[in-house]
């Protein structure tokens, strides 16, 4: 288990960075005027911001709490940088209220702080991605990554339409698992087909999904209906597993 003392120094400079005259100066910069009316807002946002982050500061310390302390970079913990990387954490979270957003915020916090991502090139990026997904857009991740599977007998392995082309050798069908875009839509019903397709061709724009029919004529014309996770798709949902 994680040394308490060493979370309780961080939680501390957390809170340090985290002040109240520099909470109320950023809101008051958003406010024109700054008569009574503003200051009253302000502080009342201020008030709210304040609660805010005293809470998602508690649940990342409990979080933490649960962690085999081997697995925490300590070096970075206890660093300025490692204060940055959460206030980066919190920036990310007072855009929802949505508790598994948060939830999947303050994992990928505690994921930052381990010995696997603490000095890895692509961790803030994962960072940015996460505070930009839907809970929806994880859901879709999520399906495609537990559902995916190889081809199975009887499934088309190429597209037949259209003029016939005369090649010297076709290549194999894609050896990567896959998800139907129809089997996605079973496991995420509460989405329309339009939706569903616009999540997904954001996910595919970010990497995390790709077309199995990359490569082959089909991919060439943007066909997207069989989808499967990507190398850095599978990093992005480990970093907002709850680490174990």
């Amino acid at each position: 288990m994680t040394d308490s003392r060493d979370i309780e120094r961080a939680r501390d400079a957390w809170f340090e960075e985290f002040s109240e005259d520099w909470l109320r100066r950023g809101m008051l910069q958003l406010l024109p005027g700054g008569g009574p009316i503003d200051a009253m807002i302000s502080g009342r946002v201020a008030r709210v911001q304040r609660e805010r982050f005293e809470r998602f500061a508690l649940d990342v310390y409990e979080e933490l709490s649960t962690i085999d302390r081997d697995k925490v970079d300590w070096s970075f913990f206890s660093s300025a940088d490692g204060v940055d990387w959460f206030m980066e954490a919190w920036r990310q979270a007072q855009r929802t209220s949505d508790e598994q957003k948060l939830a999947a915020l303050r994992n990928a916090f505690v994921s930052g702080t381990t010995t696997r991502w603490s000095g890895s090139p692509t961790r803030d990026l994962i960072m940015r991605i996460v505070g930009d997904l839907s809970v929806a857009q994880v859901h879709v991740l999520r399906s495609v990554a537990e559902g995916q599977r190889p081809l199975q007998p009887g499934e088309a392995a190429s597209v037949d339409d259209g003029p016939s082309i005369v090649v010297a050798q076709e290549d194999p069908p894609s050896p990567l698992p896959f998800l139907p875009i129809s089997a996605v839509h079973e496991a995420v019903p509460q989405l329309t087909p339009a939706e569903l397709e616009a999540l997904a061709g954001e996910l595919l724009r970010l990497g995390l999904l790709d077309s199995w029919w990359k490569g082959t004529i089909a991919g060439l014309d943007g066909r997207a209906d069989r989808l499967t996770l990507t190398p850095f798709g599978r990093d992005v949902l480990d970093f907002i597993g709850r680490p174990g």
